[in-house]
């Protein structure tokens, strides 16, 4: 019998989310070793020290966007070769990012009925505007962009350096298999 997307997508969340715990247990016992320190930087700002601690939770932020561009991606392809839709993601016009594209693609172009779920889309979007800080500007956030990030539960601030707690990353998870769950199903 094949196995269905919406099995594969919940079999990816679940294994994700086995990574993460021990993750996290590496994380708990390299901070229990590593003494942790705050430093002043030339502009005066505060950071933590990097031990290894320090990168886990920011590959694990980047791993859940990266499992969902993923899937949404194939989940596009899927409804355009199902559908033989006219207009195909490239064809997306007024997208902000490529989480926007696949989102009018699913539900627009595919027709899907995805507002039970828009909490989820709009944590993915803050997902994946953290995520771009992280991988862009090493975690730093511009002057500009401060303000939104600061109001996302899970994330607070040294200086310009995003931080990111436990929670931001399992309620991302969670965000993630809801919003690719009902993408999968629809």
């Amino acid at each position: 019998m094949a196995v269905t997307k919406l099995e594969l997508i919940k079999d990816d969340v679940r294994c994700l989310g086995a990574y993460f715990r021990q993750l996290f247990a590496m994380a708990q016992e390299a901070s229990s070793q590593e003494p942790s320190s705050v430093s002043t930087g030339e502009a005066g700002e505060c950071f933590i020290a990097h031990d290894v601690s320090a990168f886990i939770r920011p590959d694990m932020v980047c791993n859940v966007y990266n499992l969902v561009d993923f899937w949404l991606a194939d989940l596009c392809r899927f409804h355009e070769r199902k559908g033989r839709l006219a207009t195909s993601l490239q064809g997306i016009k007024g997208a902000r990012s490529r989480l926007d594209a696949y989102h009018k693609c699913l539900t627009k172009v595919a027709a899907l009925k995805l507002q039970p779920v828009q909490t989820s889309y709009d944590h993915l979007e803050m997902l994946r505007k953290v995520r771009n800080y992280l991988v862009h500007s090493g975690g730093h956030v511009m002057p500009k962009g401060r303000i939104q990030v600061e109001q996302v539960p899970g994330i607070t601030m040294s200086g310009s350096l995003a931080i990111i707690a436990d929670t931001f990353v399992w309620d991302s998870l969670n965000h993630a298999k809801v919003y690719l769950c009902a993408a999968a199903q629809a």
